[in-house]
């Protein structure tokens, strides 16, 4: 009798759950059928249904050639490899710019995560890669604490075995974004043994974790769609912001040119060389690959490099001259802190590889033949004859650059640390000014007509 009892009120109790839901849905019905669908509503259903099952048979695709390229690369008796792409990666970061954060309260937030030098690695998983993060650096503080900030972020998710190194141009004034990010590849590889490289500039944030920091079979222009150009590839040959490349592939190209002082040129010409070397750029989704440019207006420590655009059209012809082996520097400083690496270095490129370093002093000349200038360095006086295509040489004795217009007359001096540097290449540069000068104002009209500029 009980169990009789006990079988019937199970049976009402599911019964008046059915109901329930039969009562629910046509709640639902009602509402969803009072709703006026117009044809745009339609369009951007579709178009968001058909754009997240791009991203997902993306994904999957990665995650196959991901699979090929690094797992079978550590198969390992015992051991626990990390996902190719976490379920614990952040899909839409939100980027708040309103206020920057003290290094305290960076290195507060991440005291836990962090095991020291920027660096850290999951500890439930094998990491497929040991990654190194190099960031140019020069008198831009607000904008690395926002960055480093948002690295620690977003890179512990995507379980990667990882280290920060920010690269600080010590001298000279003029910043040589190109030499210090080799220099970044050089030193980082005396301190952490690393299998991918990834060079960042310091303005720049992603804007989706799946935006993975890692290597695989060809270099990858991680910092693609940017906010600054409607999430637009500005142009094909664009490689700039943050790019990923194995040590392999950067040895041989030779890393990047050490020729440009200034704004502007190095990464179209990273793009020759490895086109050169047939080494094909690929890059995530445009939904994934977004990043957000912090603002800013233009730094005296980076002006326009006039000649960046006749250099980079002529670079190809001699990128096995001047990169990696090129370098000349010295170390001012190394220090590891708790959130990176912070390696300061002094530049010495310009002097030795643009001029002849000559003992004596230049006989003088008129003054209108020549022009005297203060400046901080030999390096930087070496800049300013490099970039004027009417400099032929110059001397720099007690912080003073003289640059030379007509050529120098060498004779012996009796002070000592007196040289004359005799530029190596003359006639070249002034074409190169010429071609600038021609064709400069006609790129930029295109590029701000094709962005309703």
């Amino acid at each position: 009798m009980r169990l009789r009892s006990f079988r019937s009120g199970s049976f009402i109790l599911k019964f008046g759950t059915f109901l329930l839901f039969i009562e629910l849905f046509y709640v639902i019905h009602l509402i969803i059928s009072n709703i006026v669908w117009t044809d745009m509503d339609g369009n951007i259903l579709f178009l968001m249904l058909n754009k997240e099952h791009r991203i997902d048979r993306f994904l999957k695709s990665y995650e196959g050639d991901c699979e090929i390229s690094l797992r079978k690369q550590n198969l390992r008796k015992n051991t626990t490899l990390c996902d190719c792409l976490p379920s614990v990666t952040e899909h839409k970061i939100t980027i708040n710019t309103a206020r920057t954060p003290t290094w305290n309260e960076i290195a507060n937030k991440y005291n836990k995560t962090l095991s020291s030098k920027g660096e850290y690695k999951p500890n439930d998983c094998e990491p497929l890669q040991s990654v190194a993060i190099i960031i140019p650096y020069m008198k831009r503080d607000s904008h690395l604490k926002i960055l480093i900030n948002h690295l620690h972020f977003i890179l512990p998710r995507q379980k990667i075995h990882y280290r920060i190194f920010v690269i600080e141009q010590n001298s000279p004034s003029i910043f040589n974004k190109a030499a210090i990010m080799n220099i970044g590849f050089v030193e980082a590889g005396k301190l952490f043994n690393f299998t991918c490289s990834i060079f960042h500039d310091v303005d720049m944030l992603a804007e989706d974790g799946r935006n993975m920091y890692n290597c695989l079979y060809s270099p990858r222009h991680i910092g693609s769609h940017v906010n600054k150009y409607g999430y637009r590839l500005f142009y094909n040959e664009l490689i700039g912001g943050a790019l990923a490349i194995t040590p392999k592939h950067f040895r041989r190209v030779n890393g990047y040119s050490t020729s440009f002082y200034g704004w502007g040129g190095e990464d179209d010409d990273m793009k020759n060389r490895l086109s050169a070397q047939s080494l094909k750029i690929t890059r995530f989704p445009k939904e994934i690959s977004r990043f957000t440019m912090l603002k800013h207006e233009q730094d005296k420590h980076n002006p326009t490099n006039k000649f960046r655009r006749s250099a980079v059209d002529t670079r190809k012809l001699v990128y096995e001259k001047d990169g990696l082996n090129s370098l000349n520097y010295s170390i001012v400083e190394t220090r590891e802190r708790s959130l990176f690496t912070l390696i300061k270095a002094n530049l010495y490129i310009s002097q030795h590889n643009q001029f002849n370093k000559i003992k004596g002093s230049c006989k003088e000349t008129r003054y209108f033949l020549t022009k005297s200038i203060s400046t901080d360095s030999i390096e930087d006086c070496s800049i300013l004859c490099y970039n004027d295509q009417r400099c032929l040489s110059f001397d720099f004795y007690a912080n003073y650059c003289r640059k030379h217009f007509k050529p120098c007359v060498i004779e012996d001096s009796n002070k000592e640390n007196r040289y004359v540097y005799d530029k190596k290449e003359k006639s070249k540069y002034l074409k190169y000014f010429i071609y600038e000068q021609i064709d400069t104002f006609t790129c930029v009209q295109n590029r701000m007509e094709t962005f309703g500029l």
